[in-house]
């Protein structure tokens, strides 16, 4: 919500408290910023974000009658009123028509709708009927008034064109320090997803969902600090992370245990393709190290050691002939014939500015991020054919591609076929052809957790 937009809801929140009518201190007729693009006949959308207050008259005293989500389209019937120095349309949705303000102090809520506009985004909530063929992302609400703010993490599927959105469960994060709702991983045979969920300060749990949104539980307790889930190929147990222990646990219920503790911060966790290895680096003041471990526990196997950087990712590659590992920014390959016999030293390229390598599911590309640096994060979304190390570049100018946040960062999710590919940028989410470059935004908005594509089982 932008400045004026919150201090708007809050003077008519506190007028409707003192049973009197308060209005902003704004110059009758001053309608002119932002000037009116809306026009009588045409659709209309609100802006991204927050929603848009319809009400029965043109004026903030006037009944709310419904409101637009961010993103929700509408017919224009009438305008603009100005009134209390804002520009007041009549308009109309499947669902509620009234009176709503354009914009305030230079600031658009609404616009005309884009000629190349994602599909207007009203979700199913409650049990999804769409089970098949998805991409799951995350999303904040945030719940704003006058002694502060709630945020309400919200775990979304839609179709691969951005049609048919489903919100499978939304779940309160009151004081926490990290998003509500984050790394998000799909089942193998693509029926649950399983995610990360803050819940106090850096406290987080782990949850998990059926794709229809029934059966949500939590895989963790609510104390402590559990992330990064990882499946396993048969889709029976899940990795996952708390602080410098590694976990496996039971997707079904019956239990989780530490099988190790790496010698310090952990990170970078993943469950090799032949399912015998669970990999996991450790930073500590010596350097970075990175491990394999058998799911059951024993003694870890160190395959390298590598700089002083924080391990972000690590991608096998599907016939388990590699292994990367992806830093803040670098990028490193393990050849792992010769790291399982003896661990290889790997030295840091601090030019490196590749981050967040992930194997297309056939093995004949690794898609990775490049960036420009701090603190802009724009770079490009690039292949590398992994049969003649050739780079091609799929798009250039990425928007704040990686979102990084304390855990790490935002890696592309392939589709099953190897073909499409679906990454978040600072305005929402993307899906782009691997082979035809044609790029698709389907939805508008701020992603708080990879979008992932669910797998065809």
């Amino acid at each position: 919500m932008t400045a004026t937009r919150f201090r708007f809801a809050i003077v008519i929140l506190l007028g409707s408290l003192l049973g009197m009518s308060i209005l902003p201190l704004r110059a009758q007729g001053a309608c002119d910023n932002p000037p009116p693009r809306l026009v009588v006949g045409e659709r209309g959308r609100v802006l991204p974000g927050d929603p848009n207050n319809v009400r029965d008259q043109p004026s903030a005293s006037g009944v709310r009658v419904g409101q637009i989500p961010g993103g929700g389209h509408f017919t224009v019937l009438e305008g603009p009123v100005c009134a209390e120095g804002y520009n007041w349309w009549r308009i109309q949705t499947a669902d509620v028509s009234g009176w709503t303000v354009e914009g305030a102090d230079g600031d658009y809520w609404v616009e005309p709708l884009p000629a190349d506009a994602p599909p207007e985004f009203v979700p199913v909530i409650g049990t999804c009927p769409h089970i098949e063929n998805r991409i799951a992302f995350a999303t904040t609400r945030t719940d704003p008034d006058p002694s502060g703010s709630t945020d309400y993490g919200q775990l979304i599927t839609v179709n691969v064109d951005g049609s048919a959105p489903c919100q499978l469960t939304e779940l309160s994060g009151i004081d926490i320090v990290r998003h509500p709702i984050e790394e998000i991983v799909w089942s193998p045979d693509g029926s649950q997803i399983a995610f990360t969920m803050g819940t106090g300060g850096f406290n987080s749990r782990i949850y998990l969902i059926n794709a229809d949104g029934t059966n949500l539980r939590p895989l963790t307790t609510a104390d402590g600090e559990f992330f990064a889930p990882v499946w396993s190929p048969d889709g029976e147990r899940l990795a996952f992370l708390d602080d410098n222990r590694v976990y496996v646990g039971f997707a079904d219920g019956r239990g989780s245990r530490v099988v190790t503790e790496a010698p310090g911060q952990a990170n970078g966790l993943s469950w090799s393709p032949d399912g015998q290895f669970v990999t996991y680096a450790s930073s500590t003041r010596a350097g970075t190290f990175v491990f394999v471990i058998a799911p059951d526990g024993g003694e870890p196997r160190q395959l390298a050691e590598m700089g002083d950087e924080n391990p972000r990712l690590t991608a096998w590659q599907p016939a388990m002939a590699a292994l990367y590992v992806g830093m803040n920014t670098g990028m490193y390959q393990i050849v792992t014939s010769e790291a399982l016999t003896a661990s290889v030293v790997i030295p840091a390229d601090e030019d490196d500015a590749r981050t967040a390598p992930v194997y297309s599911p056939d093995g004949a590309f690794l898609a990775y991020f490049e960036l420009d640096g701090y603190p802009t994060y724009v770079g490009t979304l690039n292949l590398l054919n992994t049969a003649d190390d050739t780079v091609i570049v799929l798009h250039d100018a990425v928007a704040a591609p990686v979102n990084l946040t304390l855990r790490g960062n935002m890696p592309v999710s392939w589709s099953s076929d190897s073909r499409l590919i679906a990454y978040g940028d600072a305005a929402g989410l993307l899906v782009i052809d691997a082979s035809t470059r044609t790029l698709t935004r389907i939805w508008e908005g701020v992603t708080t957790a990879a979008p992932q594509f669910q797998p065809s089982g």
